[in-house]
C-alpha cells in the first residue's frame, strides 16, 4: 500500500498536459476518482501543468524529504525512490526493494519543463512523474479534470533467496551493474523469467552465471510463481536435499541440467513427460542434447535408470567392514567378472544407444580400456577409495592382426595407506565372463615396467614405489 502512495502521489505530481496558456485556476485532480485538494493551485508552465508535490505525496503516505544541499525533493515508497532537483529538467526513479537497494541504478526521465519553486512550495510536472511511475492520465477539457489512473501491482513475494536471485537475473530490465533487476517483482515482470539457473559462488560454468557468496536455492516451491519458466538449473550442488516434485507443477521441459548435484529420490523424473533440448542427470554425469543425439527423453530416462541399478549391484560386493584392499579387489572382481573387451568398438563399430561409460560397461557388460578404466574409478569414488585414471599406451596385439604394436591404453592407479599401485582391470580380464586374474592387480612402477608392456609418463603421476607382498 506504501508503494501505491507513494506512486499514486508521484503520479498526480506530474502530468504534462496542454492547456491554454491563460487557463490558471480551475484545475481538477483525481486519483483513482478521489480528488485530491490543494492549498495553492497548481498552474500551466508552457503548456505542461505543475501541481505542488508536498500535498499530493502526503495524501498518498508517501514519505517527501528535502535536500537543501542540492534543493532536491526525494520520495520514497517500499519499491522506489523519485528525485527532482529544482530547476532541472530531469528526475531520476530507482526502482528497487530494500534487500537490492546498495545495487539498483537510477533511470533518468526526462522533462518538458523542470521542477520550480513558487512561494516556497516545490511544483513538479505532472504527466512526466506520472508516466514514471507507470499510471494512465486522461485530461478532460470540458471540466478542466486531470484523471489519474493507477492500480497498484500485485507483488510476487519469494520465500527462497536463491530463487528470487536468479528470477531477477533473467529479467530484461536489468538494473543495477551486475545485470540484476532490483525493482518490484509484479506478475509482469516474472512473467518475464524463462529460465532458473542456480551455480554455487565457486562452481562458475560458461553460459551460466554465478551465485554470490552463500546465496543458493534451498527449496524450489517458489519456482511455482513463474508461470513461463522453461530452463532449469541446479548445477554443482553436490549432495542436497532439495526436493525436485515443486517442478511438476509443468509436465514439459525446455532444458533440465543437474549436473555434479546429487539427490536423495530422483523419482520425480518419472512424472516428466517430456524435455525438449538437453538433460543433465543428477548423481551420475549423464547427459543429452536431443537436438544432437539420436535418443529422446524417455528412453534417456530408461538409460538413466538402468544404470544407475547396475551402479547399486557393482557397489553393493563392497561391504562397510572390509580392508582398503578388500574393496580394491572386490570392485577388480566384479568388472572382470561381469564384462568383456569390446572388439567392435576397437573396430570403430558404435553399438550402443549412448556413449555413456557406466551405460555401456555396467548394463551392456563390454568395454575397451577407457570404459573399464573410467568404471572402475567411478566405483572406487564412490565407495570412498582413491582412484585416478593413467593416459599411457600399451603393447599388444591389435584386433584381427597378428602383429603386436604400441597402442593408447588406460588403466587406474589406487592407494593403500600411503603407497600407490597400478590396477589394470582390461589385462585382468580374460575376454571370457568370469575370468580373473590377478597379472596387473596392485602393482609396483617397477614391476608394471618389468613386464615391458605398459609404458606412461611418470611426472605425471603418483609413484608407485613399493611392491604389495600381501597378495
Amino acid at each position: 500500500m506504501k508503494k501505491m502512495l507513494l506512486l499514486l502521489s508521484v503520479l498526480s505530481v506530474v502530468i504534462g498536459l496542454q492547456f491554454n496558456a491563460y487557463a490558471y485556476d480551475g484545475i481538477t485532480v483525481k486519483l483513482n476518482n478521489r480528488t485530491i485538494s490543494f492549498d495553492v493551485q497548481p498552474f500551466i508552465e508552457d503548456g505542461r501543468t505543475l501541481v505542488p508535490i508536498r500535498a499530493i505525496t502526503e495524501a498518498m503516505g508517501c514519505d517527501v524529504q528535502w535536500r537543501s544541499s542540492d534543493r532536491t525533493a526525494v520520495i520514497e515508497n517500499d519499491f522506489d525512490e523519485v528525485t527532482i532537483k529544482i530547476d532541472s529538467k530531469h528526475l531520476a526513479v530507482t526502482r528497487t526493494t530494500e534487500e537490492y537497494n546498495d545495487e539498483a541504478l537510477p533511470e533518468d526521465v526526462l522533462l518538458d519543463v523542470p521542477a520550480v519553486i513558487r512561494d516556497d512550495r516545490t511544483y513538479v510536472p505532472l504527466r512526466a512523474l506520472s508516466e514514471a511511475f507507470g499510471a494512465d492520465v486522461e485530461w478532460k477539457g470540458n471540466t478542466k479534470t486531470v484523471d489519474i489512473f493507477y492500480e497498484e501491482p500485485e507483488i510476487v513475494d519469494f520465500e527462497d533467496a536463491g530463487v528470487e536471485y536468479c528470477a531477477r537475473s533473467n529479467i530484461a530490465d536489468n538494473n543495477d551493474e551486475r545485470g540484476i533487476y532490483t525493482g518490484p517483482l509484479t506478475e509482469d515482470k516474472v512473467s518475464e523469467v524463462t529460465s532458473i539457473c542456480s551455480i554455487p559462488y565457486n562452481a562458475y560454468m560458461n553460459g551460466f552465471t554465478s551465485m554470490p557468496k552463500g546465496l543458493i536455492i534451498e527449496s524450489l516451491e517458489d519456482i511455482k510463481r513463474l508461470p513461463n519458466v522453461e530452463k532449469l538449473g541446479l548445477v554443482d550442488y553436490g549432495d542436497t536435499d532439495i526436493d525436485l516434485t515443486p517442478i511438476l507443477y509443468k509436465k514439459t521441459w525446455d532444458y533440465i541440467n543437474l549436473f555434479g548435484t546429487n539427490i536423495s529420490d530422483d523419482s520425480v523424473l518419472d512424472d516428466i513427460k517430456y524435455v525438449k533440448e538437453y538433460i543433465s542427470f543428477p548423481n551420475l554425469h549423464m547427459n543429452y542434447h536431443f537436438d544432437e543425439d539420436d535418443i529422446n527423453y524417455r528412453e534417456a530416462l530408461s538409460i538413466y535408470r538402468s544404470t544407475r541399478n547396475a551402479i547399486e549391484s557393482a557397489l553393493s560386493v563392497v561391504e562397510p567392514d572390509m580392508t582398503e584392499f578388500e574393496k580394491y579387489k572386490a570392485l577388480h572382481d566384479y568388472l572382470a567378472e561381469n564384462m568383456q573387451y569390446d572388439y567392435d568398438a576397437v573396430k570403430g563399430l558404435m553399438r550402443s544407444v549412448t556413449d555413456e561409460p557406466l551405460y555401456i560397461g555396467l548394463v551392456e557388460g563390454v568395454g575397451i580400456c577407457a570404459v573399464y578404466s573410467s568404471i572402475y574409478e567411478y566405483l572406487c569414488h564412490q565407495a570412498g577409495l582413491y582412484c585416478e585414471i593413467v593416459d599411457g599406451e600399451a603393447f599388444g596385439v591389435i584386433y584381427d592382426t597378428d602383429d603386436p604394436s604400441w597402442m593408447g591404453h588406460a588403466w587406474n592407479i589406487v592407494k593403500i595407506g600411503r603407497r600407490y599401485y597400478h590396477v589394470d582391470v582390461t589385462w585382468d580380464d580374460e575376454d571370457e565372463y568370469g575370468d580373473t586374474v590377478y597379472e596387473y592387480f596392485l602393482l609396483s612402477d617397477r614391476e608394471l615396467e618389468d613386464y615391458g608392456d605398459h609404458i606412461w609418463d611418470r611426472d605425471e603421476y603418483p609413484s608407485c614405489d613399493t611392491e604389495y607382498d600381501e597378495f
